[in-house]
């Protein structure tokens, strides 16, 4: 089955993905939906390195961008430029430009369309579509693109929307689409309640395992063995401290960092913070830091989270508390998510999808033979109804 992938797309794909970049080769439009954990970033990695023209890739918010930059310009070779805003610069030097931007960014593409040579646009996270005035300026955006620019190739992704064919139907559009529904998840979850500090199994699906005892240290095995837990928690926690104290046996577990690299990030977080000379400011974050523990929410400046963002992202850091700031804006596995805190904003509909966002996080693909991927989510015993 493999080796057909191969030779039927030229790509080492999984199924999932394999469907998809055929569709996205076949048709002008394409919308789809899949698991956070489906392999759509490689699915993407992969199409933009065959991607001879140039690309518009939209995002829903600034936190996606960063990430997105760092990324694309390690995939890309010199001759193509990779920005965040429409400009029309260095062309001699450049062979293609990759332009990285949010919806409210997209009205320059529209001044500059007779100087780009677009090939294909792709439009991530595009959900973003049901949300009030953020939603307005992406679908103001869409329309604008299906209307100056209907023959070039487009394709929209979502996680967990039953009707991806809804872009279509909403924006009007008609000429050569397609729409899939994937429900495959590329690496399994195991689902642990705690209850004051007692940890159980549970299934949210069909529980037959009936609260059968953990046995063993499961997030202490997986801090000291180098793996990454992702700890989603409110920001009156870490403001007020208590999460210290709460999360106290695990932060011990986590020694001083002796390694080069992770040390350049800190280094340059403490430069931006002004505490690196300065010996009587005190900073948690860098204290935390140099341990291998990340603080990530929306009150620490930008500059700071991109920093610390890279940080988590080159696997230095062994614990991330986060409130969901962090979940906007990193695009990686853990190999356990714990779901300490249980408020997410938005309609119903906006909760469950952040829930389940969150939840695809835990587990990383490993491209062993004959393994089984899979990760740890553990809730509190109060939200597991």
């Amino acid at each position: 089955y493999a080796k057909t992938i191969i030779e039927e797309t030229g790509h080492n794909f999984t199924p999932v993905q394999a469907d998809a970049y055929n569709s996205i080769k076949k048709y002008t439009n394409f919308s789809f939906s899949a698991p956070t954990s489906a392999g759509k970033s490689y699915l993407f990695q992969e199409l933009i390195k065959e991607t001879k023209g140039d690309i518009i890739i939209v995002l829903p918010s600034r936190a996606l961008l960063s990430e997105y930059l760092i990324k694309v310009k390690k995939l890309v070779s010199n001759e193509t430029l990779v920005l965040q805003f429409i400009e029309i610069v260095n062309t001699k030097r450049t062979r293609n430009r990759i332009y990285i931007i949010t919806p409210e960014r997209g009205e320059e593409l529209f001044k500059n369309i007779a100087n780009l040579n677009l090939e294909l646009i792709l439009l991530d996270e595009a959900q973003i579509s049901e949300e009030g005035i953020r939603g307005m300026k992406f679908d103001s955006l869409v329309r604008r693109i299906n209307k100056k620019l209907s023959n070039i190739k487009k394709v929209f992704t979502h996680p967990f929307v039953l009707n991806p064919d809804a872009q279509f139907k909403k924006h009007n559009i008609t000429n050569s689409i397609d729409s899939e529904n994937y429900n495959q998840k590329t690496v399994g979850k195991i689902y642990i309640e705690n209850n004051k500090g007692m940890f159980t199994y549970f299934s949210p699906f069909d529980d037959r395992v009936k609260e059968k005892i953990v046995v063993g240290e499961i997030v202490k095995d997986i801090i000291v063995n180098n793996g990454t837990t992702l700890i989603y928690i409110s920001k009156a926690k870490i403001y007020d401290g208590t999460y210290i104290e709460e999360f106290s046996e695990y932060i011990e577990l986590c020694p001083e960092i002796t390694d080069a690299k992770s040390l350049f990030y800190i280094d340059k977080l403490e430069q931006f913070l002004g505490t690196k000379d300065d010996k009587e400011k005190n900073s948690i974050l860098i204290y935390l830091m140099k341990r291998g523990i990340v603080i990530h929410h929306g009150s620490i400046p930008l500059k700071a989270r991109l920093i610390i963002e890279e940080f988590v992202n080159g696997r230095h850091a062994k614990i991330c508390f986060s409130t969901s700031t962090l979940i906007q804006g990193i695009n990686m596995p853990f190999d356990i998510v714990w779901v300490n805190n249980f408020s997410f904003t938005g309609n119903d509909d906006q909760k469950i999808l952040s829930l389940k966002n969150l939840i695809g996080r835990a587990g990383r693909t490993t491209i062993e033979d004959d393994f089984f991927d899979y990760g740890y989510v553990i809730i509190e015993s109060k939200n597991k109804k």
